[in-house]
């Protein structure tokens, strides 16, 4: 198991949880920010495939859902 892959986890399993409170939260981040997050860490998830970090992108993916699920309910605002 190649180090780099657990640290990107971890990371990612630190930021999707959290987002959570902003998906419930009535408020939700301008379309500016959550649309580029969103396109920037599902880019990430083909890098991740590409250099076989499974766990990364296992994390990531949660995170970038979460930052779709919030793009999308700005939209719908």
């Amino acid at each position: 198991m190649i180090w780099q892959d657990v640290v990107f986890m971890i990371g990612g399993f630190v930021f999707a949880p959290s987002l959570l409170f902003m998906i419930r939260a009535k408020d939700k981040p301008p379309v500016a920010t959550s649309l580029p997050t969103a396109i920037v860490l599902t880019v990430y998830l083909l890098l991740y495939a590409t250099m076989g970090f499974w766990l990364a992108l296992a994390s990531t993916a949660l995170t970038a859902v979460a930052w779709w699920v919030l793009f999308i309910q700005r939209r719908r605002q």
